[in-house]
C-alpha cells in the first residue's frame, strides 16, 4: 500500500513539474507578456530601440548641450507631441538622460543613451525601458518612441533658434 501512495505521489509531482515548463513560457520571454496571452496578436519589442539620430550643431555642439536643449525645452516639446507630465534628467559627462512621461493612461521611464559617430551624429537608445508602475512595456510603446524622438528634436530645434535670435551682444 505505501508503495501505491508513493508512487502515486511521484507521478503527481513529476506531471505538475512537467506542465509549467509548456505553452506560455516562450510568449513570456519574447514578448514580455503575462501567461494565458495569444501571443500570435502581438509585435515583438527590440531589446535596445534606437529612438533616432541627432546632428550636433551651433545651438547645440556637444552631447552635453543636447541634453541640456532637452531638459530646457522639453516641457513644451514634449507636451506639444500628446507627451504629458514629462520630465528630463540630464547626467553631464555621461551621454545619459532619464526621461518620464505620460502617454494615454500609462506613465513610461526610458533610460537613453547618446552615441557619437566619427561623423559627429549622435544615435539615442533606449537602454532601459519601463512603466512608472515597474511594469513591462508592451508592443504600443514602439508608437510611442516616435513621438518622444519628434519631441526631442523639437527641444533641439528650440534651443538653436533661440540662441541664433540673440546674436553676440556688441
Amino acid at each position: 500500500m505505501r508503495l501505491v501512495l508513493l508512487l502515486s505521489i511521484s507521478l503527481v509531482v513529476s506531471g505538475c513539474s512537467t506542465s509549467r515548463n509548456e505553452g506560455n513560457v516562450y510568449a513570456i520571454d519574447k514578448y514580455g507578456m503575462l501567461p494565458g496571452g495569444d501571443a500570435a496578436i502581438y509585435d515583438p519589442i527590440p531589446r535596445y530601440p534606437v529612438l533616432g539620430g541627432f546632428k550636433l550643431n551651433q545651438g547645440t555642439p556637444t552631447i552635453d548641450a543636447l541634453l541640456e536643449a532637452f531638459s530646457a525645452n522639453g516641457a513644451k516639446t514634449f507636451k506639444g507631441r500628446g507627451l504629458k507630465f514629462n520630465y528630463v534628467e540630464v547626467y553631464p559627462g555621461r551621454a545619459w538622460c532619464d526621461m518620464s512621461f505620460r502617454s494615454g493612461l500609462v506613465v513610461y521611464v526610458f533610460g537613453v543613451q547618446f552615441v557619437q559617430g566619427d561623423n559627429g551624429d549622435v544615435v539615442a537608445v533606449v537602454r532601459n525601458m519601463r512603466t512608472a508602475e515597474n511594469y513591462p512595456v508592451d508592443y504600443k510603446v514602439l508608437d510611442v518612441n516616435s513621438n518622444v524622438y519628434a519631441a526631442l528634436l523639437d527641444a533641439q530645434h528650440l534651443n538653436s533658434i533661440s540662441l541664433t535670435q540673440v546674436g553676440p551682444k556688441p
